[in-house]
């Protein structure tokens, strides 16, 4: 899902994981593999994206899990519109630790650990709470950008559960379209 970034995930055995044969999963322990993560893209932009916005990013032929961000000073959330890189298959956020910011300069910090669904195709997260960085220079930036969209950047600890399968992955983004809202 990183775009730019080499992604492998890596198969070792362990005395068990034959327990039949416990000697040839030892054996098997001594040569882990290693493989490249497979591609996976979300689905792509539909006719509702306007080419003629000029706040609408130009389409650079690269796959994009976050497609839009809606910041609510007043009420201190913020709501992101996803897209799911599985065509089948719902995918949950189980945690989120996340920091955006405005020029280098943290605007405002997401921590939430209510588990929510991504489907496949696009959808909306649930209301998410922001603590701004009130007095700094990314909430400054986000208070003059009110009513209209600012460019940020955003790190993130995010915890993800595909079935049974559940991990904790990072996730860092640039160039994230957040528009402003009373």
């Amino acid at each position: 899902m990183y775009v730019g970034f080499n992604t492998s995930i890596t198969i070792q055995g362990h005395e068990g994981t034959i327990p039949a044969q416990p000697g040839l999963g030892r054996l098997l322990s001594r040569f882990p593999v290693t493989i490249p993560a497979p591609h996976v893209s979300g689905p792509p932009k539909g006719p509702s994206d306007d080419p003629t916005d000029p706040d609408e990013p130009k389409d650079d032929g690269k796959s994009h899990f976050i497609r839009a961000v809606f910041m609510h000073l007043i009420s201190s959330t913020a709501t992101v519109t996803l897209a799911s890189p599985f065509s089948r298959t719902t995918m949950f956020v189980t945690m989120l630790n996340a920091t955006a910011f405005s020029d280098g300069h943290p605007a405002g910090k997401i921590l939430y650990d209510l588990p929510f669904a991504i489907p496949p195709g696009l959808s909306d997260t649930p209301r998410l709470p922001v603590d701004w960085s009130l007095g700094s220079v990314g909430y400054d930036a986000i208070r003059k950008a009110l009513g209209g969209q600012l460019k940020m950047s955003m790190f993130a600890h995010v915890g993800v559960r595909i079935g049974e399968w559940r991990e904790t992955i990072w996730f860092q983004g640039g160039k994230i379209g957040a528009n402003v809202r009373l």
